[in-house]
C-alpha cells in the first residue's frame, strides 16, 4: 500500500441489493476526499448514485466524530443535487486501519460505542447525508471481532430507531472491506456484516506495491494463480466466509504503479525490483500514466494482459509499470455483472469522467477524444514540477516551480529564487520586476497575458507600469478574492494530476 494521499478513480460494481438497498439499483459511488482542489460542485454528479464524502475523525476522549474546520461538508449533499437530484450521499468515517488505537478502544465498551454511534448519526443527519461509511475498520481476533460485530448490529438498531422516530428514511450503512488469503487467520463477522450493512466496497487494488513489494506484481489483478493476490479469489474467499456476492461492491483503481527492476533484461511481472519508479512511492494517477506514454511516441506502448486482466508497459527495460486501462475496466464492469455484484465505487478526488461516462452506459463502445481531458506531457509536467520535487510543494496552493515564483514574488522574497550562482542577487528590484513580468506571461486567462510589443516595452523600460499578477497557471488552488472563471466549458485549465501518492485512508 502507498502512502499519503491518493488520486486515483475508484469505482465499485456490486450485484443485487437486499434487505436495506434499493434492489432496483446498481451501485455507482464515487469516493471524494474534501480536503481535495476539487470542490463539491466540480463534481459530474450525473454519473453516480452515490457520493462518500471523506474523512470525518473519531475524537479519542469522548469517541464523537470530528471533521477537521478545512474539510467543506456543509455544501456537499446540496451542490451534489444540483446535478443529480436523485443521488444519495454518505459520510465517511476514517478508523484508522494499522493505527486504529482509537477505534479499537471505543469498540470495548458499550457506552463507547453508543456514544459514537449516536454521534455518527447526528453529524449524518447535521449535514444533510443520507448514510454512512466505515473506511479502514479491520478489526483483531477475539474480543475485538466480536465487538465489532456488536458495533454493526447495535448501529443497525440505533439507525432504525432514529428513522422511526423522525419520520425520516432510514442511513444507508456501509463499509470498506479488505483481501484476506484463504489461509488468513484474520476474518470479519460476516454473518453480523451481511444482516445489517446495505453494502461493503470491497478494495480490489494496492494487492501489491513497489515501497513495500520486492518483487512486482500486478496491483489490481482481476485473476491470478492462486500464489497471487487478484479480486476474483478475494472476492470467492469472502463468499466462502458467509458474505453475499449480492452486498458486494467492487473497487476499480484509475491509478498504477510503477516499478525499477533489479535487472534491465527481467522486468515484466514476478521480476525482482528495488522499488518505486517515476514518483516518490511509485503510484501513478492514470492522465499522468497516458501523458507518460505519449511522451514517448512509438517508442513505448501499452500492452493488455488478458489473463490477468490489467494493462503494462515498460520503459527501456529499466522501468515497469502495471495499471487499469478502458479494456481492463470493462472487462471488470462486466464481471461485476456476471457475477450478481452491487455494483461501483470510484475516487474522484481526481477522477476520470471518460471512465464515468462508460460506468453509464457500458454497452456502448467507449473511445475516442473527450473536450474535458486535458493533457501535457510527461515531459513539460517533469519540467513544470521540477521533476516532482516535493521541495516544490507549498502548502496546499501549488505545486511547481511556477508557482514557487509567484509565492516568492508575492513575499517579496524573489532574490530566493534566483540561482545563487548568478551574481545578479545585488539588484532585487530588478528581480522582482522581471518576475512580475514573467508572472504576468504565465497567466491562467490570456486576457490578463501581455502581447510581444507589452512584454518587450516593459522589459526594456523600468518605468513602464506592470499589472499585478494573479496566481498563474497550473496552481491547484486560487485566492479567495480571485474569482474563478470558466474557460472553454472547463473551470480548472490548469489541474495538478502530478501528486500521485495515496488517500492515506484505505
Amino acid at each position: 500500500m502507498a502512502s499519503s494521499l491518493i488520486p486515483f478513480l475508484l469505482v465499485f460494481l456490486s450485484l443485487q441489493s437486499q434487505p436495506f438497498a434499493d434492489s432496483s439499483s446498481w451501485v455507482k459511488a464515487g469516493y471524494y476526499y474534501s480536503g481535495s482542489e476539487i470542490s463539491a460542485s466540480d463534481i459530474k454528479a450525473n454519473l453516480f448514485t452515490h457520493l462518500l464524502c471523506a474523512f470525518a475523525f473519531i475524537n479519542s476522549t469522548n469517541y464523537n466524530l470530528f471533521i477537521n474546520s478545512t474539510h467543506k461538508f456543509s455544501n456537499f449533499t446540496n451542490s451534489v443535487k444540483l446535478q443529480n437530484p436523485s443521488i444519495s450521499t454518505l459520510v465517511s468515517i476514517w478508523s484508522g486501519r494499522e493505527k486504529s488505537s482509537v477505534f479499537s478502544s471505543m469498540l470495548n465498551q458499550s457506552s463507547s460505542r453508543k456514544s459514537f454511534i449516536d454521534s455518527s448519526i447526528t453529524t449524518a443527519r447535521l449535514y444533510g447525508f443520507h448514510g454512512i461509511d466505515l473506511y479502514g475498520a479491520w478489526p483483531r481476533e477475539g474480543t475485538e471481532l466480536v465487538n465489532f460485530g456488536n458495533l454493526l448490529k447495535e448501529w443497525r438498531a440505533a439507525i432504525t430507531s432514529e428513522a422511526r422516530n423522525s419520520s425520516k428514511p432510514e442511513l444507508i450503512l456501509v463499509m470498506a472491506g479488505y483481501y484476506l488469503k484463504a489461509s488468513d487467520s484474520l476474518s470479519y463477522p460476516f454473518d453480523l456484516m451481511q444482516r445489517n450493512l446495505d453494502w461493503v466496497h470491497f478494495v480490489a487494488y494496492d494487492d501489491y506495491v513497489p515501497s513495500k513489494d520486492n518483487v512486482t506484481g500486478f496491483h489490481a489483478a482481476l485473476y491470478g494463480p492462486p500464489t497471487w493476490d487478484n479480486t476474483d479469489s478475494g472476492i470467492k474467499e469472502w463468499r466462502k466466509r458467509g458474505f453475499s456476492s449480492s452486498k458486494l461492491v467492487i473497487g476499480l483503481p484509475y491509478h498504477g504503479y510503477a516499478w525499477t527492476p533489479v535487472n534491465p533484461g527481467s522486468s515484466g511481472v514476478g521480476a525482482e525490483a528495488s522499488g518505486p519508479a517515476i514518483t516518490k512511492d511509485g503510484s501513478m494517477a492514470y492522465k499522468l500514466i497516458k501523458s507518460y506514454i505519449r511522451s514517448f511516441g512509438d517508442g513505448v506502448v501499452s500492452h493488455y494482459n488478458d489473463t490477468f486482466v490489467v494493462n503494462q508497459f515498460k520503459v527501456a527495460s529499466i522501468t515497469w509499470v502495471n495499471f487499469d486501462d478502458v479494456g481492463t475496466i470493462k472487462a471488470k464492469v462486466s464481471y461485476a455483472r456476471k457475477n450478481g455484484l452491487l455494483g461501483t465505487r470510484a475516487n474522484i478526488t481526481r477522477i476520470l469522467y471518460k471512465l464515468g461516462r462508460y460506468l453509464s452506459a457500458p454497452e456502448k463502445d467507449f473511445e475516442g477524444n473527450d473536450s474535458d481531458l486535458i493533457a501535457f506531457s510527461y515531459l513539460t509536467i517533469t519540467v513544470a514540477t521540477d521533476n516532482f520535487s516535493e521541495d516544490n510543494k507549498l502548502g496546499e496552493g501549488g505545486f511547481g516551480i511556477v508557482y514557487k515564483a509567484y509565492e516568492l514574488w508575492r513575499e517579496g522574497r524573489g532574490v530566493e529564487f534566483l540561482d545563487p550562482l548568478l551574481d545578479d542577487t545585488t539588484l532585487p528590484f530588478k528581480i522582482m520586476r522581471r518576475m512580475q513580468i514573467a508572472l504576468l506571461c504565465v497567466q491562467e486567462n490570456s486576457a490578463d497575458r501581455p502581447s510581444m510589443l507589452e512584454f518587450d516595452s516593459m522589459f526594456k523600460n523600468d518605468g513602464a507600469v506592470i499589472s499585478t499578477p494573479k496566481v498563474p497557471g497550473f496552481s491547484i488552488k486560487k485566492k479567495e478574492h480571485e474569482e474563478e472563471t470558466s474557460y472553454s466549458g472547463i473551470k480548472y485549465s490548469s489541474i495538478n494530476d502530478v501528486t500521485v501518492s495515496q488517500l492515506a485512508p484505505r
